[in-house]
């Protein structure tokens, strides 16, 4: 009886260990990894984002759809802006690891040519009091870039302008001045907010504590 005990503990122990070279380890979990985890649009724009780690396929969520929308194709996240406001969109791989992206998205910005000035006051080009102006070099013998306009009779006129070797990309302006019939002063600051379309958004300020004009001219 004891032989036969021992036998069958022997073969219990070799059929263990042999079964337990086949046990299958579960892969490791794959951060999901992302070309960009924010982006800032305006309404209407989209963008592409490459997913450059993870575990496929993957699944995409947003957290405000009525902000933006997002959809995946292979390793890309599409994401078309929508209305103005702030959204979450979070790329799920196979294995449940995360990645997110933050989305901001602006306004759409308005278009309509014009001059808010410092005071308040806006001034359209369908204004037939004035003429408006968009120079890349050639008014008053200057080859700063202008924006401005003035009376019919030229007697008054107001013009701001920057350096031309700055171009029109988005960012602060050097040689920024303000131009009127009484003289040209220093601009405190210039700043393009956008070029697109041959459109030019222009923010300026004449002192640190004066108001801000905004400019939106064809240049």
């Amino acid at each position: 009886m004891k032989t036969i005990i021992k036998a069958t503990l022997a073969a219990c122990i070799i059929l263990l260990s042999g079964c337990s070279g086949d046990t299958a380890t579960a892969p490791a979990p794959v951060p999901v990894q992302l070309s960009q985890s924010a982006v800032s649009l305006e309404a209407g724009q989209t963008v592409e984002i490459n997913i450059s780690k993870g575990t496929p396929p993957f699944t995409v969520s947003v957290s405000d759809p009525s902000v933006a929308s997002a959809t995946i194709s292979g390793n890309k996240v599409t994401i078309t802006c929508i209305s103005a406001g702030t959204a979450i969109i979070r790329v799920t791989g196979s294995d449940k690891e995360v990645a997110s992206i933050s989305v901001t998205v602006a306004a759409k910005a308005d278009a309509t040519p014009r001059f808010e000035l410092p005071g308040g006051s806006i001034i359209k080009n369908t204004d037939a009091a004035y003429l408006f102006y968009s120079d890349k070099g050639n008014l008053f013998s200057s080859t700063k870039y202008k924006l401005g306009y003035s009376s019919r009779d030229g007697k008054i006129y107001y013009f701001v302008e920057w350096n031309r070797n700055d171009g029109t990309g988005v960012g602060t302006k050097s040689g920024a001045s303000l131009r009127t019939q009484t003289g040209t002063v220093t601009l405190y600051s210039l700043d393009v907010l956008k070029y697109e379309g041959g459109v030019i958004w222009v923010t300026y300020k004449q002192t640190a504590s004066s108001s801000e004009g905004r400019i939106v001219q064809k240049l």
